[in-house]
């Protein structure tokens, strides 16, 4: 019985403490409510911060907002120099229009990381808006609003990031102005699939670029799986899943380019998909055996056009060859 009278005077102590706010009761428990509630809260800020901060910092950009996208496209669009972005190739190029032969000219290439495939880059067409130096600022947490100073490297130290070098190109790409080609600290994971989006690139070669880059200029972000060069075929892993069927794709890709298909051995061409990729490999090595016996390399093969063929066959009687 004694016990059930003292549990009750303390229900009814701390019952009118809170109902009438009694000063000393109330604020005891106030204090200790917050300063749980401020732990809790900064653990989960700093955990949340090391994550930034280790892992996809480039999500953090700050990307100033256009308050009049009318004067952006009143300005004359660059015609003389455009950037085109490679994926999965993962490579920047830029060309520049020559104005003897009127022909664009490849100025230079330059390696990049790209958005992982859960948060892929953009893929379109569209223009540099504008350019400038950039921030990375915290989007949530005690230090929401502020800028970050440090970034992690591979061994866990800590670098301060130097903003008097950083630089930013601002895309306006298939209408969403989300996407940036700015430069990195995270040197390590350039020619990756790593950032939310955005295309990032070495510190020392957007200082060398940036000069060349006026606003408001053409700039496009394609995806490719195979890169034809001479006689060199380079098969890219799909990272973002955009193919169906990688051999169908294979077979096209070679139309697209003139070449018959039928040259090639069929098991050859779908073992090549296979094997870990990306890989290159010289398209003489994919002939179909009733070329290479009598020493013919594919561009010296000349075959009737076979469009009208349903289906990918490797039946040689069908072919004509000019030895």
């Amino acid at each position: 019985m004694r016990k059930i009278e003292i549990l009750l005077f303390i229900l009814i102590f701390l019952w009118t403490g809170f109902l009438f706010k009694n000063k000393i009761i109330y604020s005891f428990f106030k204090e200790i409510f917050s300063k749980y509630s401020e732990i809790s809260t900064n653990d989960q800020t700093d955990t949340q911060s090391n994550i930034n901060l280790s892992e996809d910092i480039e999500d953090l950009i700050y990307i100033p907002k256009v308050k009049d996208f009318k004067k952006i496209f009143l300005k004359k669009i660059v015609n003389d120099r455009y950037i085109e972005i490679i994926i999965p190739e993962n490579v920047l190029k830029f060309y520049m229009l020559d104005n003897r032969t009127k022909e664009f000219i490849l100025k230079k290439t330059y390696p990049v990381s790209v958005g992982k495939p859960s948060t892929p880059s953009e893929i379109g067409e569209g223009i540099i808006y504008t350019k400038g130096k950039i921030l990375f600022k915290y989007k949530y947490g005690k230090n929401r609003g502020q800028i970050v100073k440090y970034s992690r490297m591979p061994d866990g130290t800590k670098i301060r990031i130097p903003y008097e070098k950083m630089r930013g190109l601002y895309m306006l790409i298939n209408n969403s102005v989300k996407y940036v080609i700015h430069s990195t600290t995270e040197y390590w994971r350039i020619g990756a699939a790593v950032s939310g989006g955005c295309i990032r690139m070495l510190i020392g070669d957007m200082l060398e670029f940036y000069p060349y880059v006026k606003p408001v200029m053409k700039v496009k972000i394609v995806y490719k799986l195979f890169q034809l060069d001479d006689d060199l075929l380079t098969v890219y892993r799909d990272i973002y899943h955009r193919s169906f069927n990688m051999y169908k794709d294979l077979i096209n890709f070679f139309k697209s380019r003139g070449i018959n298909p039928l040259i090639f051995d069929q098991k050859k061409l779908k073992n090549l998909l296979y094997q870990p990729l990306p890989t290159t490999v010289s398209l003489n090595e994919l002939l179909h055996n009733y070329f290479i016996s009598r020493n013919l390399t594919w561009d010296k093969i000349k075959i009737e056009n076979m469009k009208k063929e349903k289906e990918i066959i490797s039946i040689v009687d069908k072919l004509k060859i000019n030895e």
